[in-house]
């Protein structure tokens, strides 16, 4: 709606997006975990009909939206591409966020192999309630809104990243407390979501007219970031069990301070601040 503030909007796409994204975790945890109980077709008719469910429901409650766009799918993408170009404040963004979603996946990726093996050695089914236990930290977008509303956007996302370098601290050095694993997962998720919200709002807001551009820029950055994390884990599992997951992760948190580090003073239309003009008429 045109009637709604920058923060206000971008609120709302931060808690959207947080919902889409943290559903994306809490289905694979579901799945593994009903299957220590259903066969595989079992859990494939259970998403098939969710899948109809949210279909009705998208068709039932959500209105229709029609866009001014004449252009092709092809204009939006090339367009996209000369965004990514001409804001560095985009690519900051995708590479903050896609970072914070590497070392999320790393851990969503191996923890499973942590808790089966010794001295835990729990079933699919128990390993996938702890999961979701750990996935309520994804539950803090409307806090980082919210935090927003009283500190700066430097602010904000220097807690978020404080909290998950604290969480992966804790992962590394109590990695035999299962209490711990819970704690050190919910700080994760928080703090990723913690910086999601402004780093997202800072991306969207560099251009009024391409939002909806510089959002699937955004998440691109985020969807690759969770590809290779997930990736990354695998390997230095492989390489040196969960002390590897995390010795990748505290590089790749470094490479997140840095760049945020660097980054964060910049300004003008170099950086991505607003007042540079597009070449192509606003996409939907």
């Amino acid at each position: 709606s045109s009637d709604l503030s920058p923060k206000e909007r971008t609120r709302i796409v931060g808690v959207i997006t947080s919902g889409i994204l943290s559903g994306v975790v809490f289905a694979r945890l579901a799945g593994g975990s009903l299957t220590a109980w259903l066969s595989w077709r079992e859990v494939y008719e259970i998403s098939a009909v969710l899948l109809a469910v949210s279909f009705v429901s998208v068709y039932r409650y959500i209105p229709e939206s029609t866009s001014g766009f004449t252009g092709s799918y092809g204009d939006i993408l090339r367009s996209g591409w000369k965004l990514l170009r001409r804001f560095s404040g985009v690519r900051v963004a995708m590479l903050v966020g896609g970072t914070g979603f590497v070392v999320s996946r790393m851990f969503w990726a191996t923890l499973s192999f942590l808790l089966a093996a010794t001295p835990f050695n729990l079933s699919t089914d128990i390993i996938g309630v702890i999961g979701l236990v750990t996935l309520a930290g994804s539950a803090s977008a409307p806090l980082a809104a919210s935090l927003s509303k009283r500190f700066s956007f430097e602010t904000v996302i220097v807690i978020g990243i404080a909290t998950l370098v604290v969480s992966f601290i804790l992962l590394f050095l109590f990695s035999a407390s299962l209490v711990m694993i819970i704690a050190g997962g919910l700080l994760m998720e928080g703090g990723r979501q913690l910086f999601q919200v402004p780093m997202q709002s800072h991306a969207i807001n560099l251009a009024p007219e391409a939002r909806s551009r510089l959002n699937m820029l955004y998440i691109s950055g985020c969807f690759l970031g969770a590809a290779l994390g997930a990736a990354l884990g695998l390997v230095a599992w492989y390489l040196d069990k969960w002390q590897g997951v995390c010795y990748a992760a505290f590089l790749i948190l470094t490479i997140q301070i840095v760049t945020f580090v660097l980054t964060r003073q910049r300004s003008g239309p170099s950086s991505g601040r607003a007042g540079t003009t597009l070449p192509h008429q606003p996409a939907p």
